[in-house]
């Protein structure tokens, strides 16, 4: 896909920490775009398994590298932050990887777009299952129907999600005592007072594995606090009711979890929202 001389630089930030696994395929989903005015910045936290071996691999095809002892992936994130040189800005785990070569080109007309005053664009990402590689669903919708649920949970997700790079000199760095939903508080400073812009085009973003710290509902309880916090630091605050009703079905997803183990559970879950009815974002 060409793609217009003027396109923006698009800055990609990986996370990582001890992924020999995972963090080739990440890289490789990234240097390979066909877009040109791609930076790519890569933070690990002290791995010890050979990753720092497989990303130093790849030279100068990394714009900036380092590894050293960090507290969470927030803190990998903020470190990335004074090194960054594009107009727009994406964030990933070593577990994700982009959708397809031409993704950042795609990507790259659309925010030529988005007006001065957005400063967060997103499209869908992928979820897979870790341990089969099948998908589980696909999250990420129109604007118009995320925003009813920012205050209840991130209707966003990261992996799919562009920030211009302007968000981070006005709002400061990511809160790194957050583990989870640093990402979603984030998000709330911006879009507490300002609107984001959907990408429909390219119909996938990213691919998220499913097995990480954030997903599948196993780490529920945690994400709840944090989403808690999160929203009452920004002055909204659900009632005794609504927080009662989002633990039992945490624990739920724990006991099942627990019952069947982790594959099984997933397996589950997804059947019975199938059954149910629930959408798949």
């Amino acid at each position: 896909m060409k793609t217009p001389l003027d396109t923006p630089l698009i800055t990609i930030v990986v996370a990582v920490l001890n992924a020999k696994a995972t963090i080739s395929r990440c890289i490789e989903s990234i240097v390979s775009q066909t877009l040109a005015s791609v930076e790519l910045i890569v933070i690990d936290g002290a791995s010890t398994d050979g990753t720092v071996e497989q990303i130093t691999a790849y030279g100068n095809t990394i714009n900036h590298f380092e590894s050293g002892p960090d507290i969470g992936i927030y803190d990998a994130w903020n470190k990335a932050l004074p090194h960054i040189s594009g107009e727009w800005v994406l964030f990933l785990g070593s577990d994700d990887y982009l959708e397809s070569h031409d993704v950042l080109a795609q990507a790259a007309v659309a925010l030529q777009h988005v007006g001065s005053d957005t400063r967060i664009a997103y499209g869908r990402v992928r979820r897979v299952s870790a341990q089969t590689g099948g998908d589980d669903c696909t999250i990420g919708e129109p604007w118009e129907q995320a925003s009813t649920r920012l205050w209840h949970h991130s209707p966003i997700p990261h992996q799919g999600t562009f920030h211009r790079s302007s968000l981070f000199r006005d709002h400061g760095p990511f809160d790194p005592s957050f583990k989870i939903a640093g990402d979603y508080e984030m998000l709330l400073r911006e879009l507490k007072t300002h609107s984001a812009t959907f990408i429909p085009d390219p119909p996938i973003i990213s691919v998220m594995q499913q097995g990480g710290i954030s997903t599948g509902g196993f780490s529920g309880l945690q994400i709840l606090t944090e989403l808690r916090r999160a929203q009452e630091r920004h002055g909204h605050s659900h009632g005794a009711a609504f927080w009662l009703s989002a633990q039992i079905k945490a624990l739920t997803r724990m006991l099942i979890g627990a019952v069947l183990g982790r594959k099984h559970g997933y397996a589950f879950i997804k059947l019975w929202r199938r059954i149910c009815g629930a959408k798949t974002y």
